[in-house]
């Protein structure tokens, strides 16, 4: 038994970890909320998790 990992799922994957992120940040910039953080976040967590996240948070209402 072995196990190959096709070159199709890195790609997969590597466009998940640059896709997503970048997804994040515009959601977050959208509803007004600290993009660079967020985006942070996802990469250094599951950044589809961190999608769902920021879409469920509300919009940030505070003034600077």
């Amino acid at each position: 038994m072995s196990f190959e990992v096709s070159i199709w799922t890195w790609i997969g994957l590597a466009i998940i970890y640059v896709l997503f992120p970048y997804l994040v940040f515009k959601i977050a910039k959208k509803k007004k909320r600290n993009a660079n953080l967020w985006t942070f976040i996802s990469v250094i967590t599951n950044p589809i998790i961190v999608l769902i996240i920021i879409n469920i948070v509300g919009t940030n209402s505070k003034k600077k």
